[in-house]
This record gives C-alpha cells, sequence and structure tokens, in this order.
C-alpha cells in the first residue's frame, strides 16, 4: 500500500513526496513517477478504487501522485 503524506522540499529545492510502501517511508518526486523504475518492469501502481494509474508506455505516471491518497502496489 502507498499513502501520499506530506510535500517537502530537499536541499536543491526539488519537491518530494513523503509516501509509504508497506509501512516504509519513501520521498519521490512531485511530479511525474517512473512506477517501473522503482519497483520493477512488472510493476502496477493501483487507486484504492482498485483502477490502475495511468502510466505511458515507460511506467510513468501520467499525474503526480496526490496527497492524502492511498495506492497498492502489485508485481
Amino acid at each position: 500500500m502507498i499513502r501520499c503524506v506530506s510535500g517537502v522540499g530537499d536541499v536543491a529545492g526539488t519537491m518530494k513526496t513523503l509516501v509509504f510502501i508497506n509501512d516504509v517511508a519513501f520521498e519521490v518526486p512531485v511530479g511525474p513517477f517512473n512506477v517501473r523504475e522503482a519497483f520493477g518492469m512488472e510493476a502496477v501502481l493501483l487507486y484504492s478504487s482498485g483502477n490502475p494509474v495511468p502510466t505511458d508506455d515507460w511506467g510513468v505516471t501520467l499525474h503526480s501522485l496526490q496527497y492524502g491518497a492511498y495506492y497498492y502496489l502489485i508485481t
């Protein structure tokens, strides 16, 4: 499960979003997120409704992960 929690900036000023995957915190960039690069070629990110998060042919999300939204990762 992935849960977007908050946006924070790093030293270089790049905005990050803190997400939790199986209760482990990760920071991901605000903006499109490369699901395949982060989790492998077979990874699929789902909204809590069960619908897949739209990605392009390279596994990059078409939109930012949303603050406070719940996601599920299947591989």
